[in-house]
Formats: C-alpha cells, sequence, structure tokens
C-alpha cells in the first residue's frame, strides 16, 4: 500500500511546482493575477489567452500634471508672477467715478412748472405795472380768473403755461436788448412799434403777447428772440 500512494503524492508535488512556476513566469512578465485569474491557471494551466484576458489592468486617470514636464531632483523653480501695467490717472479716476452714486436729477412737474411761472409773472407785473384787464389778456383768461388765481394758485393750466413761458422768454430777451432800469424796460414793454411786426407797425410788445391766438403770440415771441439774437 505504501508505494501504491507513492505515485500520487508525487503527482501532487509535481502539480503544485508547475502551479509555483507558472504563477512566477506570470507575476514577473505581466504583473499579479486576479483571483480568478489564479484559479484558472491552477486548474487550466498556463496559456496565452489566459495572460491576455485575465492580467489586472489598472485604472490610469488622466490627469493635467501628467503633462507637466518633470524636473530632475533638486531643481529650484522661482515663482512667476504675471505684470499687470500701472493703471494710468486717468483710468484711476474714471473708475473712481464709475463706483460713485449717480445723483438722479428728477424733472419738475406740470404743477411745479405751472406754480413757478406763476409767480414770476406776478412780480412781472408788478414791475411793468400791469393793470388786471392787462394781466387776463397776457394769461388768456378772464379778469375774475385773473383775480382768483392772484389769491391762491390753481390747478395746472397747459395753455396759460404755454404762455406763461412765452412771456418770461421775451422778458428775458427785453432785458438783453435793453439793458436799463425797469421803468425804462415798463417803457418800452408798451411802446408802439416795440414788437417789430412789419404787418402791425403800430404794435407793441405787450399787444403781440396778448392775442387770443397761442400761435400767433408764438409766432410774435420767436419774431422778437431772433431780433435778440441778431444783435
Amino acid at each position: 500500500m505504501a508505494k501504491k500512494l507513492k505515485g500520487p503524492t508525487k503527482l501532487k508535488g509535481a502539480v503544485k511546482a508547475k502551479r509555483a512556476a507558472i504563477k512566477k513566469h506570470s507575476v514577473k512578465n505581466h504583473g499579479d493575477l486576479t483571483t480568478a485569474s489564479r484559479d484558472r491557471v491552477g486548474s487550466t494551466g498556463a496559456s496565452s489567452r489566459l495572460f491576455s484576458t485575465s492580467r489586472r489592468r489598472p485604472r490610469v486617470k488622466a490627469d493635467y500634471s501628467d503633462r507637466i514636464r518633470k524636473l530632475p531632483a533638486g531643481t529650484v523653480v522661482s515663482e512667476v508672477k504675471s505684470v499687470t501695467p500701472a493703471a494710468s490717472a486717468e483710468a484711476l479716476f474714471f473708475d473712481v467715478a464709475r463706483q460713485r452714486p449717480v445723483a438722479m436729477i428728477e424733472e419738475p412737474s406740470t404743477e411745479q412748472m405751472f406754480g413757478a411761472s406763476l409767480h414770476a409773472f406776478w412780480r412781472l407785473a408788478e414791475i411793468f405795472r400791469l393793470t388786471i384787464a392787462e394781466r387776463a389778456k397776457l394769461l388768456g383768461v378772464s379778469e375774475r380768473t385773473c383775480q382768483r388765481w392772484e389769491q391762491a394758485t390753481p390747478e395746472p393750466d397747459i395753455n396759460a403755461l404755454d404762455r406763461l413761458q412765452l412771456i418770461l422768454r421775451t422778458y428775458q430777451h427785453l432785458c438783453e436788448l435793453a439793458p436799463v432800469t425797469e421803468a425804462e424796460q415798463a417803457r418800452v414793454f408798451r411802446s408802439e412799434g416795440s414788437a417789430e411786426d412789419r404787418e402791425h407797425p403800430e404794435r407793441s410788445l405787450l399787444d403781440a403777447l396778448a392775442v387770443p391766438s397761442i400761435l400767433e403770440m408764438y409766432a410774435n415771441a420767436l419774431r422778437f428772440a431772433a431780433l435778440a439774437h441778431a444783435v
């Protein structure tokens, strides 16, 4: 019986030696093998197909650092800083100006413009010593309405606002043409022919602005403004 068991024992030793040789050869040439591959090596033996299919291949992650050229050990690399040109004084000024909050200027409302224009007209009427009838004609309203407006500022009237602006602008041009006393300006304002109207040579500046039509009043104001700019 001892002789009969000698054969299988030698066979098992040969198989183990063969497995060890195959594993050593595969690790040396192809790297370590997976557990499944070891089982296949132990059961079926080494083959070219086994090594091509069961080899463990490590995963390689693409990284930008791999593209950087590797420098030899001990190389000192100085940090490179980007140099930007110094900003000019104008650039700094505009940069600061852009950061400042912009003050928003609100346009005056119609009520504010009408109230301010009417207040200036009452002052002008006192300087030129205009009667109630003359004030009413210039504003294009009745005498009763004119008296009521003097006592309290009414709701904005667009037609009256246009007439007030034309009157005040004409008074400004009159001051440019005749920079004299207020009494002399009042005399010119009432004198005949001061409107410089060829169709109505006798018309005064007061009569030219007291016409009922706003369009005719606008044309007369433009004529007097052109005369003031021509001088």
